[in-house]
């Protein structure tokens, strides 16, 4: 899989069928990231892996996954905020 660090440094990130894959929740439910597969990614989901960097190499090897669905991110962006009020005392 290639990835696009946020520096924008182009790599690759190794996985097998131990890599564990699973969605990041943007809302306070639920509290556990469900498990999700490798087809489901989208082009442009966010994620955070962690990972063991190859020697000489810019291929990584995957152990874990978290995934933030682009579609769910922009959404939240999108959503009206609370507004607080602010008082001063005194």
């Amino acid at each position: 899989m290639l990835i696009k660090s946020p520096s924008g440094d182009i790599g690759g990130l190794r996985f097998d069928q131990t890599t564990v894959f699973e969605r990041a929740s943007l809302n306070p439910r639920p509290a556990a990231p469900a498990r999700i597969t490798p087809p489901e990614l989208n082009n442009g989901d966010l994620i955070c892996a962690r990972a063991s960097e190859e020697q000489e190499s810019v291929v990584m090897a995957a152990s874990q996954v978290l995934v933030a669905s682009r579609a769910e991110i922009e959404g939240q962006q999108k959503a009206p905020h609370p507004v607080v009020k602010v008082r001063r005392v005194g």
